[in-house]
């Protein structure tokens, strides 16, 4: 598929403007930049770019070992992480609630509230959630629509979704995310826009002798082009791993390295020079040339209504039909003065105002010139502009299946 650059230049062919006269191409928040983005949201609402993430489930109980204020000790099973932060306490046997706000140790962790007494049992939950059927989606910020989910892997639910809280279509939870060796995740497919990386290089590696461990969500990547930015939103795969990842803040590379952020955490660890792999396009043969069209025509129709550069000429006229008009008055003015003396040219006075005038005359013209120019080509690219989204919406409406409903067992 097209690189950006590549992209841009078809675009720039359709709108017959290769060395952009009109249209700006050079940097991200010029016209044809900020066109392409919003087209790549576009499409993405008929035919997505689908990735797949796991979500951890939370599903671990126990009883308080001993009581201690505004503290859930449970010395017995030490199952607490550090990664428990965040997420919710439920007391089953008082029917409250708190939030883990510090991690102590794997047998203590501090709590939002004071709710825990020994002898009490307590289950754990995701961060904003109420029972262990909810996950929490919100570290995924870059999705249009979850298109599917499954619990375990193989296994599609139904769900239900209320802000960032996914809710499982399932009567009891299968696992116990205590034990070891048991499904942690769920599996959620979100549709998202579809990407287009401006990376000339595409091909990193892990920079680091120790490697990284599962679970981490940043790394050193080095091997990269010697300077510019691995922008948010850009997605890249990791050798061995099937995971797709996905940046979750702009990275500046220097001297052909860059410290970069990341979702969701790694799957299993990695090591030293393992190579890593950033995506140039998401798009397919059909939508590519769909994005082209949508582009141009966003910038034609943007542009139709920026008729600047005509109303700036039609001012500069006008201002001339002022200064010819101020005059064609003083001279009036001087000729009124010089009636009945001797020796003067009262007519030449009038004659003065009279080429001034007439010349006034010409600058309107001149500026209704500039403004019938102006509508004429802002007309004639908003019907184009509209024709070729047009064009591409059919086209875009052409790739749509229907969706249907079905009903998974909650088994």
């Amino acid at each position: 598929m097209l690189s950006y650059t590549s992209l841009i230049d078809e675009v720039e062919v359709v709108l017959q403007d290769s060395t952009n006269a009109t249209w700006g191409a050079t940097g991200y928040t010029t016209e044809l930049p900020q066109a392409v983005k919003r087209a790549l949201v576009r499409v993405a609402k008929y035919k997505a770019h689908v990735v797949r993430v796991p979500i951890a489930v939370e599903t671990r109980t126990g009883t308080a070992s001993s009581t201690s204020t505004s503290h859930l000790v449970d010395a017995t099973n030490a199952q607490f992480l550090s990664t428990d932060v965040g997420k919710i306490v439920y007391n089953s046997t008082d029917k409250t609630r708190a939030v883990i706000t510090a991690y102590t140790s794997t047998s203590d962790v501090t709590l939002s509230r004071d709710i825990m007494a020994s002898g009490e049992n307590y289950n754990l939950y995701n961060e904003g959630c109420i029972n262990e059927f909810q996950i929490n989606l919100s570290d995924v910020t870059d999705y249009i629509k979850v298109d599917r989910i499954e619990y375990p892997l193989g296994s599609p639910r139904n769900f239900e979704i209320d802000g960032d809280i996914l809710t499982i279509g399932i009567d009891s939870m299968p696992y116990d995310t205590a034990d070891d060796d048991v499904e942690k995740h769920a599996y959620v497919w979100f549709a998202k826009r579809h990407k287009l990386s401006q990376l000339t290089d595409l091909i990193g590696a892990v920079d680091l002798p120790a490697g990284y461990s599962e679970g981490d969500t940043s790394m050193v990547i080095d091997g990269l082009q010697s300077s510019g930015t691995i922008e948010a939103d850009q997605e890249f795969t990791i050798s061995g791993l099937p995971q797709v990842y996905t940046v979750t803040a702009d990275a500046t590379i220097t001297t052909n390295e860059a410290t970069v952020t990341f979702y969701p955490g790694l799957e299993a660890d990695i090591d030293n020079d393992t190579v890593v792999t950033f995506t140039s396009s998401t798009l397919d043969w059909q939508t590519e040339p769909v994005v082209i069209n949508l582009s141009a025509g966003e910038a034609a129709l943007n542009k139709s209504v920026n008729i600047i550069k005509w109303v700036n000429g039609a001012s500069t006229e006008l201002a001339k039909v002022t200064d010819e008009v101020a005059q064609a008055i003083a001279d009036l003015d001087s000729g009124r003065a010089t009636i009945g003396e001797v020796g003067t040219e009262t007519s030449q006075y009038l004659q003065y105002a009279r080429e001034g005038l007439a010349n006034a005359n010409g600058f309107m013209n001149n500026a209704a010139s500039f403004i019938r120019q102006g509508s004429s080509t802002g007309r004639a690219l908003e019907s184009w502009g509209q024709n070729k989204m047009a064009l591409a919406e059919r086209e875009l409406q052409g790739m749509c299946s229907g969706s249907k409903y079905k009903l998974y067992p909650r088994s």
